[in-house]
């Protein structure tokens, strides 16, 4: 006996079509991306400073000293803007 949706189907789109015919989605999207903000008191998002602890642990591992160590190479490859001109000073 084969089953009948045809009232289940009917029911799962109402709602989903404008007066004129054109299909809408039951979703809400943004319209835009949200904005990344800055982490609080630091420069760059938090997606940027955790990028920024990573690469300071991976050249810590290959140069042979700590993450400590390496937070400001890896700070100003990542986030060039947050070395404010002390390029090169340790």
């Amino acid at each position: 006996m084969p089953l009948n949706l045809g009232g289940e189907a009917a029911f799962s789109q109402q709602g989903r079509h404008t007066a004129g015919g054109q299909a809408v989605s039951i979703y809400i999207l943004p319209i835009e991306p949200p904005q990344p903000n800055p982490s609080a008191g630091q420069p760059g998002t938090l997606g940027e400073q955790f990028m920024v602890v990573s690469l300071s642990l991976y050249l810590g591992e290959r140069r042979g000293t700590d993450a400590k160590t390496e937070w400001d190479d890896a700070r100003r490859l990542v986030i060039p803007h947050a070395s404010k001109g002390r390029e090169g000073k340790r």
